[in-house]
């Protein structure tokens, strides 16, 4: 009776882990070269089309040359640039047992941008974690640099809010005409002003040793031109980050890696950059979407990410 029912347990253990691979669907998150598909209920081969989805029995084939990204219905992701048949089940064996607690996070972002959602940092959950030191509340109604709703605004080629990894940070603003001379202020998070600064030219190096800045505390900035002082950018919000804080960003970064087969290749960069981005490290995030396009440069899904990354940065890719 007690083998009866071990063996019993044990079916429906297979049964349940059979049951959720066939529940398992893949989209087509990108692809280059010539990639086929023949699904199920069909005979013929198909060209492989970003936003296809690859379901029970149906297969798709690659050539020397091709590549492709699934993303699974489970949250997983894998890259096949291999030349061969491939069936869903073939994918779901590759992909069973492999972690997914940070993959599926910044992977959910990647598809939600192929697929023209919000970026990230402008999804509500993202912007809601803007109070990690201090406070950070300035009425920002969004974490990108857009001011549409205003008129005569400086144009900042910045995000909202940034963290800094290095000791100076290089602030730029879009030249207006007739106005070369501009007005710097800065203030900390309880709005004291604590450096003000006129200067000629369209940018600023903020240094932390010579402004007195402490690491790991926001201050703001904001551009004024001198000859009229209606004439001005939004508060743009900047910090410092100290070691101690960073090592705690690198350690959730290397627990990403340590989730990924390949820590090298192009959606793993893409991952990266979601990361930094996450984490408001833009310099860092752009390095590694440009790394993903120099790997993988004629995955036209790569360059729409990049583009739509520089827009959010305003600035030109």
């Amino acid at each position: 009776m007690k083998k009866i029912l071990i063996l019993f347990v044990t079916f429906l253990l297979f049964s349940d882990v059979f049951l959720a691979q066939k529940d398992v669907y893949y989209d087509i998150l990108a692809s280059k070269g010539n990639p086929s598909i023949q699904k199920s209920n069909q005979n013929r081969w198909d060209k492989l089309k970003t936003g296809m989805t690859l379901q029970n029995n149906d297969k798709f084939k690659l050539s020397e040359g091709d590549y492709v990204v699934l993303a699974g219905s489970n949250g997983k992701t894998i890259e096949l640039k291999n030349p061969g048949d491939y069936s869903k089940e073939d994918i779901d064996k590759l992909l069973q047992g492999k972690k997914k607690s940070m993959t599926s996070k910044f992977s959910g972002y990647i598809v939600e941008q192929i697929k023209g959602q919000k970026g990230i940092i402008e999804k509500d959950d993202y912007r809601d974690n803007m109070s990690v030191t201090g406070s950070v509340e300035r009425g920002f109604a969004s974490s990108s640099a857009s001011t549409s709703q205003m008129i005569a605004k400086i144009t900042v080629a910045s995000p909202r809010r940034i963290n800094i990894l290095s000791n100076s940070y290089r602030f730029s603003w879009k030249p207006q005409e007739n106005q070369q001379e501009y007005l710097i202020v800065v203030t900390d998070r309880f709005d004291e002003e604590i450096h003000k600064q006129a200067i000629t030219g369209n940018e600023y190096v903020f240094d932390i040793d010579k402004l007195k800045l402490n690491k790991d505390e926001y201050y703001f900035v904001k551009v004024i031109a001198q000859k009229n002082n209606n004439l001005k950018s939004d508060d743009y919000c900047f910090m410092f980050l100290s070691n101690e804080s960073f090592k705690q960003i690198n350690d959730s970064l290397e627990a990403l890696k340590e989730e990924l087969d390949d820590t090298n290749s192009a959606f793993a960069n893409l991952m990266y950059a979601n990361f930094f981005e996450q984490n408001y490290m833009f310099e860092q995030a752009e390095q590694h979407y440009k790394m993903a396009l120099q790997l993988e440069p004629e995955v036209e899904e790569y360059k729409n990410l990049y583009t739509a990354f520089m827009s959010r940065m305003n600035k030109q890719p």
